[in-house]
């Protein structure tokens, strides 16, 4: 499926649809970080700690993603820009 905007070229709809991709990326990362850290804490009687550590780690995680998917598309960017 293709959609048209007047002020943009054609696009794909995946293409659409890799912001919203990127948010729930980050919130299931976070969620399955503090899931983990629940779990450990469970195990170990360590709680909150290990459920807050996990929260983190699995949000740092999550924007790593999204850092890495912004620098494929700048660099998609910028080669299609030198080709045309």
């Amino acid at each position: 499926m293709i959609t048209t905007r007047p002020d943009k070229e054609p696009r794909h709809i995946f293409e659409e649809l890799s912001s919203i991709h990127l948010g729930i990326h980050l919130v299931l990362s976070t969620l399955i970080g503090l899931g983990i850290g629940y779990w450990l804490d469970g195990k170990f009687g360590t709680r909150p700690w290990l459920m807050v550590v996990g929260t983190f780690v699995g949000a740092a995680g999550g924007f790593l993603e999204i850092i890495r998917v912004l620098q494929v598309e700048e660099e998609k960017s910028k080669k299609k820009k030198e080709e045309s």
